[in-house]
């Protein structure tokens, strides 16, 4: 995609941050089968709920960036909050700074981190509760 890699100014290695091929195709193997399934679904409804309810809390606390969702909610595994990465690592927080995914306007960016929302719920909630 050539805008964004204009925007990012750099050229990934990978087509996605994800997992590697190898580990995809074991997956594969394991959720074809009856068990891998029914383990495949419980993990998808728990981790759900934990997202919603993650991204409900943030929400709560007013640590959503506003100039990003507005009234609407994030999608998926991150979510971006306005703290900093640095803020975050010191309270024990892992999570990127939003300046690591620009590359104009480093400084505004840099108070910003996308941290993952896909934790059980009451751990991201003592994690989160410490800032």
């Amino acid at each position: 995609n050539k805008e964004f890699n204009a925007e990012l100014n750099i050229r990934l290695l990978y087509e996605f941050n994800a997992v590697s091929a190898p580990s995809q195709m074991i997956i594969e193997k394991v959720i074809s089968t009856p068990q891998g399934r029914i383990a495949h679904n419980v993990f998808r409804k728990v981790t759900t709920e934990s997202i919603r309810k993650n991204i409900q809390y943030l929400k709560d606390n007013n640590l959503l960036v506003k100039e990003i969702y507005g009234d609407s909610a994030p999608m998926g595994i991150f979510a971006v909050i306005n703290k900093s990465e640095d803020y975050l690592f010191q309270n024990k927080i892992g999570a990127v700074g939003l300046d690591k995914f620009v590359y104009y306007d480093k400084d505004t960016w840099s108070s910003y981190s996308r941290i993952c929302v896909s934790v059980e719920h009451e751990l991201f909630k003592e994690f989160i509760s410490n800032i």
